[in-house]
């Protein structure tokens, strides 16, 4: 099997879910995930001569049969490790699912995940750990290590490359996809204490 360990650019993270592993699409598995959409603009070379170098050390051709793209329309590869075309992905979804997609649009969207028995790590921009959920949410950007490994399927007989998230790594706070406020954005709207302001209530 050959292994490739890289990091990818920053990218706004959705369908966040690295505290706590959860039933993956088909149910058949706890996983821990998050996609990472990286704007259309970035060079992303990165990852694809890195897949192409795992291609011709374990096929031994840099674009083996059977092997699924590394770019891919939606389904069934978009929750499987491949980059998705997000303007693909928006184009799509049914009408009252546009909202949820829409900052899907110009960007490539990178599905990670890790396995419940390998959990990633999760840390801030000093690489410490980030303990509480609330200061890493869907809407902030991050990069991560990954590591791609190729293989054949033992059960399809298949040339396979797989994604696994190892780190992720929040760089800076976004918009919450979900429409609440930031953590800092609340900071933000707080006076020292001493200052003399007796507020209270709404801001």
């Amino acid at each position: 099997m050959a292994n490739a360990r890289i990091v990818t650019p920053e990218g706004r993270t959705s369908f966040m879910k690295v505290f706590k592993a959860e039933p993956n699409m088909n149910n058949t598995a706890n996983v821990f995930s998050t996609k990472l959409l990286i704007p259309k603009s970035t060079n992303m070379t990165w990852i694809t001569q890195a897949w192409k170098k795992l291609c011709q050390e374990e096929f031994g051709s840099a674009t083996p049969s059977g092997l699924r793209p590394l770019f891919s329309k939606g389904n069934p590869f978009d929750d499987k490790g491949a980059i998705m075309d997000g303007d693909w992905k928006y184009n799509n979804v049914a009408e009252d699912k546009k909202e949820i997609y829409e900052t899907y649009q110009d960007n490539w969207v990178v599905g990670l995940n890790a396995p419940e028995i390998k959990p990633p790590a999760v840390v801030d921009e000093n690489k410490q750990d980030i303990i509480n959920q609330a200061d890493f949410q869907s809407g902030d950007y991050a990069r991560c290590v990954i590591e791609l490994s190729a293989y054949t399927s033992r059960k399809f007989r298949t040339p396979q490359i797989s994604i696994r998230l190892v780190v992720i790594q929040k760089t800076r706070t976004g918009e919450r996809f979900s429409g609440g406020m930031s953590t800092d954005a609340g900071k933000d709207m707080l006076d020292p204490l001493g200052g003399g302001n007796d507020v209270g209530g709404l801001l």
